[in-house]
């Protein structure tokens, strides 16, 4: 690896730390950095944070009706990636067409509290629950980085399907 950095330290701009506006959107929060190893290879890291859920809801169900306050979703996502670009990058910076190899490790939690009004008046029911998500997954993705300046870049991903294995840990409690 070592003989791969020392080839980079020719190229101006090695390096390029990206946030992922459109994310944001989503209330997520992602940050990569990739640096270049060799003439058409990179390596990257992104790391995200959820940080934000849903708001309380009201429903009816057969007659009665359930309270529902959701907790926040919160979690974390972690993705090493090896890219490719398919043709050579211009000796200074990071550009053009790319097919990368990932592995995304994703935990995210939530919860919520439910209050249950009978139809027939009897007693509120109090519930609560917790869930886990935990998600690991390799995938390919490819795409096309632009550079609008030397230190501003645009990364276009176009197709990223990844094969994934899910567990998830949910906990339903009822409170008298």
């Amino acid at each position: 690896l070592e003989k791969y950095m020392r080839r980079a330290e020719g190229y101006k701009y090695p390096n390029v730390i990206k946030i992922n506006t459109l994310a944001i959107a989503f209330r997520n929060v992602s940050v990569s950095y990739e640096r270049m190893i060799a003439r058409k290879l990179s390596i990257l890291a992104s790391a995200g944070y959820k940080y934000a859920g849903r708001e309380p809801q009201l429903f009816v169900v057969n007659g009665s009706t359930i309270n529902a306050k959701l907790d926040q979703i919160t979690g974390f996502s972690i993705t090493p990636e090896l890219r490719y670009y398919l043709k050579s990058c211009e000796p200074r910076l990071l550009e053009g067409f790319y097919v990368g190899l990932y592995f995304r490790y994703t935990n995210w939690r939530s919860g919520a509290k439910f209050e249950y009004f009978p139809s027939n008046q009897q007693v509120t029911e109090f519930y609560s629950s917790d869930v886990s998500l935990t998600e690991v997954g390799t995938g390919i993705q490819l795409g096309y980085q632009l550079v609008l300046w030397e230190r501003l870049n645009i990364d276009f991903m176009f197709f990223g399907p990844r094969y994934s294995s899910y567990n998830m840990i949910y906990e339903f409690d009822q409170n008298v």
